[in-house]
């Protein structure tokens, strides 16, 4: 009996797990832009992701203090960055002297983050292939490849642009958002507020 509650239960999370990448995929429309604290953003998406980085994983976080503001949603953008976390995390697969390095610049009307980890990197094969929806890489852990995909959709909802690019150390995603200069919102949002 135990045995088959077990299975029920991984079966209703893999359910509610799929439900969830599929409202998030669909269900992107009605984006209310305003400026928003890209520090924070990124903050917050390591805090929501730090069960998944093992203790042997270094985090750099080389995102200055006085980092503009980007023009967009703070929990969709959010919800980017905390899937290029996970898919780092799984990449490094807990690896001791595995290192998740976080960066931000700024080019002309747009701010450049960069998540690069020292995985495995993507085969150059699937590398245009990530975006698509459904595609994973991944074991069947209940993954079913959305997260890349909303990403890609999010990212250029809010006229910007993400890229994925193998390093010698393993992958680099680099995220490019619009300044919050050109941004028709409202006031600064804040840790989600």
């Amino acid at each position: 009996m135990p045995e088959c509650l077990e299975v029920i239960i991984h079966g209703v999370e893999r359910t509610e797990k799929i439900s969830d990448g599929l409202k998030a995929f669909v269900c992107r429309n009605g984006t209310v832009m305003s400026s928003v604290d890209i520090n924070g953003v990124v903050h917050d998406a390591l805090e929501l992701c730090a069960n998944r980085f093992k203790g042997s994983c270094i985090i750099e976080n080389d995102l200055t203090e006085n980092m503009p503001a980007v023009c967009g949603d703070y929990k969709q953008l959010e919800q980017v960055f905390v899937n290029l976390f996970i898919n780092a995390a799984d990449a490094m697969n807990g690896e001791m002297g595995s290192s998740l390095h976080i960066r931000g610049i700024v080019m002309g009307s747009f701010v450049i983050i960069e998540v690069e980890d020292s995985g495995d990197g993507i085969p150059q094969n699937l590398l245009n292939k990530i975006w698509n929806p459904f595609f994973t890489t991944k074991e069947s852990d209940g993954n079913i490849g959305l997260g890349l995909s909303v990403s890609y959709g999010i990212v250029h909802e809010h006229q910007g642009n993400i890229q994925a690019a193998n390093t010698a150390d393993g992958a680099k995603f680099t995220v490019a958002l619009r300044k919050s200069d050109e941004c028709k919102g409202g006031a600064l949002q804040n840790r989600g507020g």
